[in-house]
């Protein structure tokens, strides 16, 4: 198993493995909501069906809704968190994998395996337009099904629709909610494994000014591909500088500033290209270094 493949299975378990408590939390809260219209209608029906004035009367579909946003907020902190958790992790192992990678292609081992503190993973991969970061990202989801939820709701309670047609309703509300969740989970997360690779690259270019490096676009290539992302497969550049596309550009695949259609779900990857000076390579440190790594076997 190459490095890069690790990478890539580290990276499908993590997200598989929160994609489960995304669903679980998403149940969770689901089921909450079903349980209040329950007892709304067991307690207001009449014949399977809220009157319009039992409803309104006593403002108890605006307690209704209150319900509802505390329900889907809760669920909406739980989902941000989640989202977080899981970038973090996948970063400090992504950082580590790659300063291991270079250890193997270099036989330098200047980089320590370590636990980076939390704080500092997050303002690494901190999108710098306010519009764009994880947090704004779920606070739009939030409105959004909580607006769902209020007029969808109670819409349907006012026309008079059964407790199953309404709890279907909010089934389907809180699907889409996780769907969403779930496009934003796989989109941070690769865009986390790009920044954290080469934030991994900078540190140890960092330690040894005579090694350089250039990054290569590989692209996913299995016929889901976007054109512009194929048209970018083996693309080589300096470390520092951007790739650009038709509407986006940026460091490397997901971690891009522009159109979504660019970024959503990329599955693309970034390859290293290591290079030393001859000087270095003949240089009484990497004779040393080298030495004491064989002896240490």
């Amino acid at each position: 198993m190459t490095i890069e493949e690790w990478k890539r299975k580290l990276l499908d378990e993590l997200t598989a493995d929160t994609e489960k408590r995304l669903k679980t939390a998403t149940k969770d809260a689901l089921k909450q909501v079903q349980g209040s219209l329950s007892e709304y209608y067991a307690k207001y029906g009449k014949e399977g069906v809220i009157p319009q004035e039992a409803f309104l009367s006593y403002k108890r579909n605006l307690k209704m809704e209150e319900q509802l946003q505390e329900i889907a907020t809760k669920l909406n902190n739980l989902e941000f968190k989640t989202i977080q958790d899981a970038n973090v992790e996948l970063y400090r192992e992504i950082y580590n994998l790659t300063g291991y990678d270079l250890f193997a292609r270099t036989g330098i081992n200047s980089i320590t395996f370590t636990t980076i503190p939390k704080d500092t993973v997050l303002l690494a991969i901190q999108n710098p337009v306010q519009e764009l970061t994880l947090k704004s990202t779920m606070e739009t989801h939030r409105r959004e099904i909580v607006r769902q939820l209020r007029i969808q709701l109670t819409t349907q309670i006012l026309n008079g629709r059964g407790y199953r047609e309404v709890a279907e309703q909010a089934a389907y509300i809180f699907n889409g909610d996780y769907n969403k969740a779930l496009r934003v989970l796989r989109t941070e997360n690769r865009k986390v494994k790009t920044i954290a690779e080469l934030d991994s690259l900078e540190a140890e270019l960092k330690k040894r000014p005579n090694m350089k490096a250039t990054k290569t676009w590989i692209t996913a290539i299995d016929g889901r591909e976007r054109d512009s992302h194929r048209a970018m497969n083996g693309t080589t550049i300096e470390r520092d500088e951007e790739f650009i596309l038709p509407l986006a550009r940026g460091q490397g695949p997901a971690a891009l500033t522009g159109d979504p259609s660019e970024i959503v779900n990329c599955r693309c990857a970034l390859e290293f290209n290591v290079e030393f000076k001859d000087e270095f390579l003949k240089s009484p440190t990497w004779q040393k270094e080298r030495y004491q790594r064989w002896r240490n076997t």
